[in-house]
């Protein structure tokens, strides 16, 4: 039988001029709504009941209770699909679907999904679309080009997940370097079944003096380190010595047992990590450096306990969190409230907070920084406060030497020289959309690839390079299939304010499928488009 209210139409309406920054609009329509439509012209996707979802760039009509249109296939053992062919759906095949309505300003028409090609997806990228619970994604992904290999660096504004909870963001992609290539090759992708929405993105060349360092805080700024000293000691909320496992860069690292998880279903929990810091006497503060990534905690908590368990529902909640201000406020502000690391120090016997650090995402390890003070104390403790098994802590170390950063380093802010698609285009267009926060947007879908060339200033002999890109933007995921055919909980559906059942979800989400999350997610990294890029000089 055929559900009464089958569809959700997402209208998309984009700005003018060829920038893009959509506003939605959702309505709920029955069967016969969607036979009244009869002709879509602007890109679209069609979710199906058996997981699979089809992209028609330019659009789809509907005919005899079909759905008649020229498009992919992202389907679920069927990699033959990947080629653009035209397809017929009956209208009981269909979970949902989505369409985009073009409106036009004073300028050109812009399209809100750019066309993906026929690249060829891996068995795991395939099985990502059927079933996501173990989904590589959560941002756009940035590679330096060395030797002729384009190394992974970071990945930008991990957790914006909508236009409402966009942020900024300061990575490290090369530190430390004498000597770069140039022009420099950084490469942006989209390896994910998400849409990135790129505000902001500038590379920023630092110099310092040899044999220091510099890193990002909080709230992106820079820091110099001259020194790196071990904590004196290191325990974690169970008493147990983690000294040995956070002093060794080996990307191995201290992360929470399994048996903190388990005390979620009581309630709110923290894990923490106590450090001991001997400081020199004349020291107000010092400087704390971790080397962090998260674990898939928040990956599953988004895919599986407010996604999945939510069935056809996500899409309204998509809807609303993309939407809706208020709503998107009160979803950052309870997530906020209980991600990342409180960074607390011990005084007159009092732990008082000095620091929040966010979530920095799963895909790598990312370098972050930040400035304590000491109250005048010589045996300084410090606390590392956290959701349990929601970080791997690879390494922890301090400075306190005085050096001013701003005396030894210099900044500057790099324009960028070309940017090229994957098709070997330069495209001279996409530059003004990248230097300032605005309303102007690089959308990116599965499989995109760009390629930013920036030539490089020159450094003092006594000097080397640290390389970071200052960004700004947001994602928003696409729904799977799977979701909108069943819940992936039959007696749990997200509540943003029930904390007690999502924690009890969560704990039975994360631990029962971890594991599999952790083998699975670098595998379905969803294959860039064959790269064009020409060498530029």
């Amino acid at each position: 039988m055929i559900r009464k209210l089958l569809f959700l139409l997402m209208i998309c309406m984009l700005a003018y001029t060829g920038c893009f920054f959509p506003s939605k609009k959702t309505e709920l329509a029955n069967i016969t709504d969607l036979e009244n439509l009869k002709k879509i012209t602007t890109p679209s996707k069609i979710y199906l009941n058996d997981g699979s979802i089809l992209l028609f760039q330019n659009g789809f009509t509907v005919k005899d209770d079909q759905i008649i249109g020229t498009g992919i296939s992202y389907i679920l053992n069927n990699q033959s699909d990947q080629e653009m062919k035209t397809f017929t759906i009956p209208l009981e095949n269909v979970a949902a679907l989505t369409y985009h309505e073009t409106q036009t300003g004073a300028g050109a028409i812009g399209s809100f999904i750019t066309g993906v090609s026929s690249v060829p997806l891996t068995f795991f990228a395939l099985y990502c679309l059927a079933d996501p619970k173990a989904c590589f994604g959560s941002c756009p992904t940035v590679y330096i080009k060395e030797n002729d290999q384009y190394l992974f660096c970071s990945e930008l504004f991990s957790y914006s997940i909508s236009p409402h909870m966009e942020a900024d963001d300061l990575d490290l992609l090369a530190g430390s370097i004498n000597r770069i290539e140039t022009p420099l090759d950084i490469r942006i992708t989209n390896e994910a079944l998400e849409t990135h929405f790129i505000n902001k993105m500038r590379l920023i060349q630092v110099t310092h003096p040899k044999n220091t360092a510099v890193y990002p805080t909080p709230d992106n700024q820079l820091l110099l380190f001259n020194e790196f000293h071990p904590p004196q000691e290191a325990q974690n909320s169970q008493g147990l010595n983690v000294l040995s496992q956070i002093i060794k860069d080996d990307e191995i690292g201290y992360r929470s047992p399994d048996d903190l998880v388990l005390k979620l279903k009581e309630g709110a929990h923290f894990d923490f990590l106590d450090m001991k810091v001997k400081v020199p006497s004349s020291t107000s503060n010092i400087k704390l450096l971790l080397k962090i990534r998260n674990t898939l905690l928040s990956t599953i908590l988004f895919y599986e306990v407010v996604l999945a368990s939510q069935g056809i529902d996500a899409l309204s909640w998509t809807e609303k969190i993309n939407t809706d201000p208020v709503y998107a406020s009160l979803f950052k502000s309870v997530y906020d409230t209980f991600s990342g690391i409180t960074v607390k120090v011990k005084k007159d016997g009092e732990w008082l907070t000095v620091k929040k650090i966010n979530d920095v995402g799963p895909i790598a390890y990312k370098y972050v920084a930040a400035v304590l003070p000491t109250y005048n104390q010589e045996d300084l403790e410090v606390r590392l406060e956290f959701i349990p098994d929601n970080f791997i802590f690879d390494g922890i170390f301090y400075d306190h030497s005085h050096e001013e950063d701003e005396d030894n380093i210099s900044v500057e802010t790099l324009d960028c020289s070309a940017i090229f698609d994957s098709e070997g285009q330069e495209r001279e267009d996409l530059k003004n959309l990248l230097i300032d926060e605005d309303n102007l947007y690089l959308i990116t879908e599965p499989s995109d690839v760009y390629h930013f060339f920036y030539r490089l200033r020159d450094e003092p002999e006594d000097k080397v390079v640290s390389l970071f890109v200052r960004s700004r933007g947001y994602y928003t995921e696409w729904l799977r299939g799977k979701w909108l055919t069943e819940k992936s909980t039959p007696n749990y559906k997200f509540d943003l304010f029930d904390f007690t059942g999502t924690f009890n979800q969560l704990v039975e989400s994360w631990l029962g499928s971890k594991k599999m999350m952790e083998e699975m997610f670098h595998k379905t990294r969803i294959p860039i488009r064959k790269d064009k890029c020409p060498e530029y000089r």
